[in-house]
């Protein structure tokens, strides 16, 4: 672990801890300026311990790989290099910061229209390193692998490229991968960023898988700002399903559907499926007989300061099943209203008029 006030590498002051987490230690430092009247910029310092050989040799392919795909989207990534068992990746983090720390609990990071602008820049880094003669994956993102340039854009830092899945909840990582048996997939690496644009959408993180499972909904976007575009959300929603075959399976074909919102202006009327996305049931492939859906939903009480304690259906999602079933929730029957004596009286009134009629 770096001494916190140390130079490191001759040229990069350390100054705190910005995240922690097994497998990476993330630094936010300044590199000294070559020249007395040149201002020390700030760096982010990836500290990723390496505990064989041949993993040190598989991050350092990963991390060269990662050198030249870096573009527009994503960090820029200064300096790669292995000191013994330890491999360590240098991004320049000029004035921004993670999504965790920039966005404000509730608070969508900009207008429909700016963060379609910012959601295309992630998803044309993440085309980038899907369409690589040696395609790259995220796998899962932290806070702060996703951050906030000062003009609002939003780009991918490239740590989580060479960073083992972690054992923690993350908010950005997709369900299948709970499986840790399961390889990361482009699949996968959609719901991740996913993830990401409903957190800029609405202020808020979506629930992490396990709480899912249990019962906790994922709210829709319009639930938690009211003048979300449709179009948008069905988007984004989508790309948040529990099943991996319920998702786009490329990275093009959401940006597709992202440029036809930006050009309707999300004037599109709002479907069934935007208003409830989650009354569909995902059909298994051809030949494979459909899971049976199950009706037990585990009681979770809604935690402190979250958008979650909205009545929702209950998603199921099997890792080992071909099938997806939501159920909805039960609704609520109004009470009715017994009529018996108005009728009665009606008609009693009907009867005396027409005897008044006859008496006269």
């Amino acid at each position: 672990m770096l001494e916190l006030g140390s130079l490191f590498a001759g040229r990069y002051r350390v100054m705190y801890v910005a995240d922690e987490r097994p497998g990476c230690i993330l630094y936010q430092a300044t590199e000294q300026p070559a020249e007395a009247d040149t201002l020390a910029r700030t760096v982010l310092i990836a500290e990723c311990p390496q505990h064989t050989v041949l993993a040190l040799e598989d991050t350092e392919t990963l991390a060269r790989a990662t050198a030249e795909l870096t573009g527009p989207g994503m960090l820029p990534l200064l300096a790669h290099f292995a000191e013994g068992q330890i491999y360590y990746m240098i991004v320049a983090s000029e004035g921004s910061q993670d999504i965790g720390r920039a966005s404000h609990i509730g608070q969508a990071l900009g207008t429909d229209d700016d963060l379609l602008t910012y959601i295309d820049g992630l998803l044309q880094a993440l085309e980038r390193l899907h369409t690589a003669a040696e395609p790259l994956l995220v796998g899962e993102l932290q806070s702060t692998d996703t951050w906030v340039l000062p003009d609002g854009a939003l780009v991918l830092a490239p740590f989580a490229l060479i960073r083992p899945l972690s054992t923690s909840e993350t908010p950005y990582r997709a369900p299948e991968l709970e499986d840790l048996d399961t390889l990361p997939s482009q699949v996968s690496d959609i719901y991740a960023l996913g993830a990401v644009c409903y957190h800029m959408l609405t202020g808020w993180a979506p629930p992490v898988t396990a709480r899912r499972l249990a019962g906790t909904p994922l709210p829709p976007p319009h639930t938690l700002r009211a003048d979300v575009a449709p179009l948008l959300e069905q988007v984004v929603l989508r790309m948040l399903a529990m099943y991996p075959g319920d998702r786009y399976q490329s990275v093009a074909e959401v940006r597709r559907l992202l440029q036809i919102a930006r050009a309707l202006g999300g004037a599109v009327p709002a479907t069934t499926a935007a208003a409830s996305p989650f009354a569909t049931v995902a059909l298994p492939p051809s030949g494979e007989p459909a899971a049976p859906a199950t009706t037990e939903v585990a009681a979770v009480d809604a935690l402190p300061d979250t958008p979650y304690a909205i009545a929702e259906p209950t998603s199921v999602y099997d890792s080992n099943a071909a099938t997806v079933v939501t159920q909805p929730a039960a609704a609520t029957q109004p009470a009715r209203t017994d009529m018996t004596c108005l009728v009665w009286f009606i008609g009693f009134l009907l009867m005396l008029s027409l005897v008044i009629c006859g008496l006269g």
